[in-house]
């Protein structure tokens, strides 16, 4: 399977690998809000892979290939599936297969391995899917609520079923949220306002030396996840941190890739 802008061909784990890599890598995907939050575009990793893959396939056997309103098809069916099982059910914490681990997104080992995480998902979905498909069983805890269960009924559920609010229709894909700027979606908000609040300044012939202090009011999920201060150890650390990109986005009125580099980051102003 070819990856994306290149003329390499991998096998389609490998590529759903550097496809979903290449697709998030510069963290402006779209993103789903619910009580898992998401980004629906990383199943394109593994969709045009795969796509790809099948279409090479039924060529080579005299069959036709599937056509972009396959593809699309495909698309349309992964957002409504994983945004609505996201809206009312939270299971990154089930513990078998599915997710990659967030220890390596996280604080204190933040770093360019990061945006790897849309990549591992897509290698991984395809691994097991023709593993799946070459007879290799299920097991049965990763479901259920046995006391001794890792599953989603016994953990991240706490012993509930699946909450479905709505039926699948193309509510997901029509209603996904696109960012701003290219950082963490829980930022957002205070970025937007920074930016304004940019503008605002500079009409009164203002700037951020001006300003003494800044409080910031956020969610939990804000907190627990974007909010770091002290040592930023590379680009991945800073748009993750919300103070970061706050003081960025008040200092210049925008924020770029390009502000996250070493070089912009020594700026005494931000830091």
């Amino acid at each position: 399977m070819k990856v994306i802008g290149t003329n390499h061909v991998l096998d389609p784990i490998r590529a759903a690998f550097k496809n979903g890599a290449l697709i998030s890598w510069l963290d402006f995907n779209d993103t789903w809000l619910a009580a898992e939050w998401c980004h629906p575009s990383d199943n394109l990793g593994t969709i045009i892979s795969v796509a790809d893959w099948l279409s090479r396939t039924a060529v080579a056997n005299g069959k036709n290939p599937l056509t972009v309103q396959d593809i699309l098809t495909a698309v349309i069916q992964a957002h409504e599936i994983q945004g609505n099982l996201d809206i009312e059910n939270s299971f990154n914490r089930a513990f078998v297969d599915g997710q990659s681990l967030r220890a390596y997104r996280h604080a204190p080992n933040t770093s360019s391995r990061k945006s790897w995480a849309a990549g591992d998902a897509c290698s991984r979905a395809v691994d097991l899917d023709l593993l799946v498909q070459k007879g290799q069983p299920g097991l049965p805890s990763v479901h259920c609520a046995h006391r001794q269960g890792l599953g989603l009924l016994r953990r991240p559920l706490k012993g509930k079923e699946f909450a479905f609010q709505r039926p699948y229709t193309f509510y997901v894909i029509e209603n996904v949220l696109f960012k701003l700027v290219p950082a963490e979606l829980r930022a957002h908000t205070a970025c937007e306002a920074a930016i304004l609040a940019h503008a605002e300044m500079t009409k009164v012939g203002k700037t951020s030396d001006d300003i003494e202090k800044v409080k910031l009011l956020t969610q939990e999920a804000a907190v627990r996840i974007i909010s770091k201060a002290g040592v930023l150890h590379n680009y991945a650390d800073r748009d993750h941190s919300l103070q970061y990109m706050v003081a960025v986005s008040l200092t210049n009125g925008k924020l770029t890739l390009d502000m996250y580099n070493d070089d912009y980051a020594a700026n005494p102003k931000i830091d």
